[in-house]
């Protein structure tokens, strides 16, 4: 599969590890699929911050025990999402605290209609996974002081500490008739280490198509310090970095088998914004594999208002 970052841009290494895990190493136990978005963000010349969303999607279709109906199943399993260092952790000349760090993280799974203008209907089959949810999380902290975390706050103090931390973790599942169900999950300083598993469960109508799966990392801009002295205007503008990828299927038709055929490879591309040449626009790469799937990552700078729209 062809990069997708300028390679006169910035040489970026990149080794999968977990390109070789099997099936006992996810949570879904049926055939899956392994999603891969790597994004990028230039401020200078070879100097980024990386951000990675790592998932396995299983889909399948059975008859109901209960009705007889078909129910379509779809479970996610969302193992990696995270930012990479900040910028003062990879350059000298940075002081202080810059960067990007993971608010939250969306999950979607939506359904795709025959007539997207009808008045259409999912059929709910079982309770979606996860529920609401709000609830303290611990994490323990060892490194030297004036380094703390992933934040990036150097000194020459070289004590080591340990500390733990408490902060509330908070899952918010919405979702509707004709449009699906999301899923917002809260993120801490340190990173993201919530609910991996999510799964859905709908009875199959004339009306269904296929559906979408969107997983979408929301990382603010850090503002306590500055870029060589100045933070970049579109950064000023839109604080706020969305990084999102989209994997549509289209056709229910012939799922378990299409599904197998597509189990056990890896679905991976990259791609990279230039801060400073940037003229604000999103950055969409759309990729269709075949007819049943295809692909769309987009990387956005955003103000505080367009990113709710990702919400709604």
């Amino acid at each position: 599969m062809q990069s997708l970052v300028n390679a006169n841009d910035v040489d970026i290494p990149y080794k999968d590890e977990n390109q070789n895990r099997d099936k006992k190493d996810s949570n879904i136990d049926s055939p899956f699929i392994h999603v891969q978005s790597l994004a990028f963000v230039k401020f200078e010349k070879n100097i980024f911050q990386s951000f990675t969303i790592g998932a396995y999607i299983s889909a399948n279709i059975s008859t109901a025990n209960r009705i007889s109906r078909q129910l379509l199943e779809i479970n996610l399993d969302l193992f990696l999402c995270g930012a990479g260092q900040m910028l003062n952790e990879i350059c000298e000349a940075f002081q202080g605290i810059i960067g990007y760090y993971l608010d939250s993280i969306l999950i979607k799974v939506s359904p795709i209609f025959y007539n997207e203008d009808a008045i259409n209907v999912i059929d709910v089959a079982k309770a979606y996974i996860p529920q609401n949810n709000n609830e303290e999380i611990s994490s323990n902290e060892t490194g030297f002081d004036g380094q703390i975390g992933t934040t990036g706050l150097t000194a020459s103090i070289s004590k080591k500490y340990s500390i733990t931390k408490t902060s509330n973790y908070q899952i918010d599942c919405n979702f509707c008739a004709n449009k699906g169900v999301r899923w917002s999950h809260s993120a801490t300083r340190g990173g993201w280490s919530g609910t991996h598993k999510h799964s859905v469960y709908w009875y199959i109508n004339d009306n269904l198509k296929g559906f979408r799966v969107t997983f979408m990392q929301k990382l603010c801009y850090d503002r306590k310090s500055t870029f060589f002295g100045k933070i970049p205007e579109t950064i000023n503008q839109r604080p706020i970095l969305i990084h999102k990828v989209i994997i549509c299927f289209n056709d229910l038709t012939n799922l378990n088998k299409s599904f197998e055929e597509l189990a056990g490879k890896l679905h991976s591309n990259q791609i990279c914004m230039d801060l400073k040449s940037h003229n604000g626009s999103p950055i969409n790469i759309s990729n269709e594999e075949t007819n049943y799937i295809n692909f769309i990552r987009t990387l956005s700078l955003e103000n505080e208002k367009d990113a709710k729209i990702h919400y709604a």
